[in-house]
C-alpha cells in the first residue's frame, strides 16, 4: 500500500486538520486504503474507490 501524502511531502493521517481553498478548513475522516475512519465514518462505504482519503469541510460536506 503506498502511502499517501500531501504536497510537501508529510503522510496524511486520520483526522488531519487542512486548509480547503483560502479559508474553509476541513479535516480528514476516512483513510480508504487503510479501511480507518473517525467515529461516525464507516470506512467500508468508501472502499469502492480504492485509494485517497474523505474530507469533511464544515461549509461544503464530503469530499474524495
Amino acid at each position: 500500500m503506498t502511502v499517501l501524502r500531501y504536497q510537501q511531502g508529510q503522510a496524511v493521517r486520520l483526522g488531519d486538520s487542512v486548509r480547503w481553498g483560502s479559508d474553509a478548513r476541513g479535516m480528514v475522516v476516512v483513510m480508504i486504503a487503510e479501511q480507518t475512519a473517525l467515529p461516525g465514518y464507516v470506512a467500508a462505504d468508501w472502499a469502492y474507490l480504492l485509494h485517497g482519503c474523505m474530507i469533511e469541510v464544515a461549509a461544503f460536506g464530503l469530499f474524495h
